[in-house]
């Protein structure tokens, strides 16, 4: 078994086979993170030894590609972020310091958004300038206890 670091150096050098890499399948991954190019068909092989599939190993060489694009010279370990990055969100690692693309933070704002729960009608938020209810566990309503906690301006109002 390999680790990631020699699976990456084997790309960037294209001397990479064909197959399909496993790696750990909890994304934890770093250049020490065992590593197997194997068929599709060997999957239940890995499985069992806490692998899973990733990426094919064509696709690699598609990560490297655009990783060097924002950083120079490129390092193994950036490349590893931009695999991750992938992963999560379906798209190439636009820089280094990068965020979850804004669709999904969006998705993730809701979501916490919503998770807040009704706000009471008995209690007002303690906002100078809001009339709306505080919700329960908070002194604010929803929108206020949401740029409170996240620190940013709050896209919601229902």
């Amino acid at each position: 078994m390999d680790n990631l670091d020699l699976i990456i150096n084997k790309a960037k050098s294209g001397q990479l086979p064909k197959g399909f890499i496993y790696l750990p399948d909890n994304y934890e991954w770093n250049l020490n993170s065992p590593c197997v190019i194997a068929n599709i068909d060997d999957a239940s092989i890995f499985k069992s030894s806490g692998l899973t599939f990733t990426f094919s190993s064509w696709f690699i060489s598609e990560i490297i590609e655009k990783a060097s694009a924002i950083q120079k010279p490129l390092l193994n370990e950036t490349i590893v972020k931009a695999m991750i990055y992938y992963l999560e969100y379906e798209v190439f690692l636009p820089d280094l310091e990068a965020t979850p693309p804004i669709e999904i933070q969006i998705d993730e704002d809701l979501l916490f958004y919503d998770s807040l729960g009704l706000e009471r009608i008995e209690v007002n938020c303690k906002n100078l300038y809001c009339k709306r209810g505080a919700i329960k566990g908070s002194a604010f309503c929803r929108t206020h206890h949401f740029e409170m906690v996240l620190k940013k301006a709050c896209r919601f109002q229902h």
